[in-house]
C-alpha cells in the first residue's frame, strides 16, 4: 500500500542518484588506471638504460633521468640548472635557436653527437629527437646512447680493412711483376724452340701465369664491387658483346657467332665491370671446348614477371656441365677441372645480381649434358 502510495519523481530521483553514483566510481577508476600508467611511463623512463633528456625551447634542460646523470657525472638538481650548451661541444649557447629550428624541421630524428663529462672527458652518443607541443611551449623530447665501443670497433674495423687493403695491393703488385718477368722469359723460350714437344712443356707454365694473373684482377674487382666504389649507369650490352666477339674471334678453331636478333641497342644499368661477365663466359666456352668449336651468343628481350628484361645466352657444344655442379660452379669456394675459374663465375654472379639481374647454366640441348652449355644471363631493361 505504501509503495503504491509513494510519489513517482521519488524514483526518477532514485535512479539518477544511482547511475551517478556509476559515473563517479566509473570516471575514478579511469583516473586511477591513466594514473598508473603515467606512473609507469615516468618509472620506465627514469630507469631507461638510455640517457633521457626533456629540454624546453630556450635549451634548458626541463627534465632528466637517473642514466642522464649517471653517464655525465652531476647529479639532477645540477643538470636541471644546465642546459644543452652545456654538455657538448657541437651545439653553442648562441647557436641553439638555429640548432632548435633544425631540431623542429627533422622532426624525428636520429645523428650522432658528443657528451663531455663533469671530469670533461668526451664520449660519442647516437641521440634520437623529437619536438613536442604541450600547454603552448615547444619542448625536445630526446634519448642519447652512449656508443663509444660501437665507434671504437668502427674504427678497428676500418683499420683492418685498410691493412687488408694495403698488402693485397703489395701483393698484387709484386706478383703481377714477377709474372710479367716469368712470362717474358718464357716466351722467348718458346720462340727459340721449334720442336712441338719442347713448346708444350712451355705453354703450360705460360697458362697457369695468365691463370694466376686473372685471379688477382678478379680480387681486386671483386673488392671494388663489395666497397661500394663502383657506380651503376646507363650502358649499351651491344657494344660490350661486339668488343667480346672481336676479342675472342680472332681465336683458331674457335667459331664466336653474335645473335642480336634486329636490336641495334640494349640499354641497362651497370659499370665498367660489365664486359667481365660476358668476358669470363666466353673465354670460359673458349677454354672448355675442343677444336673446332662453335660458341653462339645470343641476345633478346623478354618479360620476367612484370620486368622487361634483356636475356643474353652464351652457349657452347663442349663437354658440357653434369645437373650436379650446375648450382656449385657459381659459389666462390668451388673448385673443379671440370669447369669454370672458380672466382671468375662467382664474380659473374655478384656482378650480374648487383645489376638486379640473374644467372644460371642448363644444358644446350635439354637433357644431355654431354652436348655443351647454356650460360643464360637476365639483366633489367633500363628503358622505360
Amino acid at each position: 500500500m505504501w509503495e503504491e502510495m509513494k510519489n513517482p519523481s521519488d524514483n526518477k530521483h532514485e535512479k539518477y542518484k544511482a547511475d551517478h553514483a556509476t559515473d563517479v566510481a566509473h570516471e575514478a577508476t579511469v583516473d586511477k588506471i591513466a594514473e598508473e600508467r603515467l606512473m609507469l611511463t615516468q618509472f620506465s623512463v627514469d630507469r631507461s638504460g638510455d640517457a633521457a633528456f626533456w629540454v624546453r625551447d630556450d635549451g634548458h634542460f626541463f627534465y632528466v633521468n637517473e642514466e642522464a646523470c649517471h653517464s655525465l657525472g652531476y647529479s639532477r638538481d645540477e643538470l636541471l640548472c644546465m642546459g644543452v650548451y652545456d654538455i657538448t661541444p657541437d651545439v653553442t649557447r648562441h647557436g641553439w635557436a638555429d640548432h632548435f629550428q633544425e631540431l623542429k624541421e627533422h622532426g624525428r630524428w636520429t645523428f650522432e653527437s658528443r657528451h663531455h663529462k663533469r671530469d670533461g672527458q668526451m664520449f660519442s652518443v647516437e641521440i634520437t629527437t623529437n619536438v613536442i607541443r604541450f600547454n603552448e611551449r615547444e619542448y625536445v623530447c630526446a634519448f642519447a646512447r652512449d656508443i663509444t665501443e660501437r665507434k671504437l670497433a668502427e674504427k678497428s674495423l676500418r683499420e683492418a680493412r685498410m691493412q687488408a687493403e694495403l698488402y693485397l695491393d703489395l701483393m698484387g703488385h709484386d706478383i703481377n711483376n714477377m709474372h710479367q718477368i716469368a712470362l717474358g722469359y718464357l716466351e722467348l723460350l718458346r720462340d727459340m724452340h721449334a720442336d712441338g714437344t719442347k713448346n708444350e712443356f712451355i705453354d703450360k707454365p705460360i697458362e697457369v701465369l695468365h691463370r694466376s694473373a686473372r685471379l688477382i684482377q678478379n680480387v681486386r674487382k671483386l673488392q671494388k664491387l663489395h666497397e661500394g666504389m663502383l657506380k651503376n649507369q646507363e650502358v649499351d650490352v651491344i657494344n660490350t658483346l661486339s668488343y667480346i666477339q672481336r676479342e675472342f674471334g680472332s681465336i683458331p678453331g674457335k667459331t664466336i657467332t653474335l645473335n642480336l636478333n634486329g636490336y641495334d641497342h640494349i640499354y641497362i644499368r651497370a659499370n665498367e665491370l660489365l664486359d667481365d661477365v660476358f668476358e669470363n663466359l666466353v673465354s670460359n666456352a673458349v677454354r672448355h671446348t675442343d677444336n673446332p668449336a662453335e660458341i653462339t651468343i645470343d641476345a633478346d628481350r623478354v618479360v620476367e614477371g612484370n620486368q622487361r628484361c634483356y636475356r643474353i645466352i652464351i652457349e657452347d657444344d663442349g663437354p658440357g656441365i653434369p645437373d650436379s655442379f650446375k648450382d656449385m660452379i657459381f659459389n666462390r669456394m668451388y673448385k673443379s677441372s671440370a669447369r669454370g675459374m672458380g672466382l671468375g663465375l662467382y664474380l659473374v654472379k655478384s656482378l650480374v645480381e648487383s645489376y638486379g639481374g640473374q644467372v644460371n647454366v642448363r644444358d644446350r640441348i635439354e637433357g644431355d649434358h654431354t652436348k655443351g652449355a647454356k650460360f643464360v644471363v637476365l639483366l633489367p631493361s633500363a628503358e622505360l
